[in-house]
């Protein structure tokens, strides 16, 4: 699976006993971590095997850098906030993702889930480029640079990649839509 993936730890809660016997298995909040196979001995002929996860494209975790991921994966639990955001609004996650609400179409609840490290912007969508151009790195992040860094750490972190979608809200009590953030975490779109 992808790193951060949780393999270990859905692992270690099911075999808990075995493991523990065998002095327990280390996890991190960090991808990566993991950099050959390891072995522990179930008993009985059973073996379980952790691997190095795989580098996904298109996940946040291949563009961010160490700092940058230890803001972005996370080291406690997730503390979902919700934003109402209006037609021609945008919610800005870090300088990682923009989600851009069509100017024809009626408020929506966005409930983010991801590291509560993570700065989350909401803001109108004419505004959304010169506030990243201004902020990155400091009130947008991550990720993390200095002002006259900006525009040499976007290029390093590649083409932003738009994805078009239609949600048909289900009222104000229910989500229509969850969307994943490769590495990063999800929204809801209410």
């Amino acid at each position: 699976g992808d790193r951060k993936a949780g393999r270990v730890k859905s692992t270690r809660n099911k075999f808990q006993a075995d493991v523990m016997k065998m002095g327990g298995v280390t996890t991190s909040n960090l991808p990566g971590t993991t950099l050959g196979v390891i072995e522990v001995d179930l008993g009985e002929g059973k073996k379980l095997y952790d691997t190095p996860g795989l580098i996904v494209d298109g996940s946040f975790t291949k563009v961010c850098e160490k700092e940058e991921l230890k803001m972005i994966v996370p080291s406690k639990r997730v503390e979902p906030v919700t934003y109402r955001v209006t037609p021609g609004g945008s919610l800005l996650i870090g300088g990682l993702c923009r989600v851009d609400l069509h100017p024809d179409c009626k408020p929506f609840l966005i409930t983010t889930f991801v590291s509560n490290a993570v700065k989350v912007h909401p803001t109108k969508t004419e505004k959304a480029d010169d506030i990243v151009g201004r902020h990155l790195g400091g009130m947008i992040a991550p990720p993390l640079c200095e002002p006259e860094e900006r525009e040499e750490r976007l290029a390093r972190m590649g083409e932003w990649e738009d994805h078009h979608f239609t949600v048909h809200g289900k009222g104000w009590k229910e989500a229509a839509a969850d969307v994943y953030l490769l590495g990063l975490g999800w929204f809801a779109v209410t």
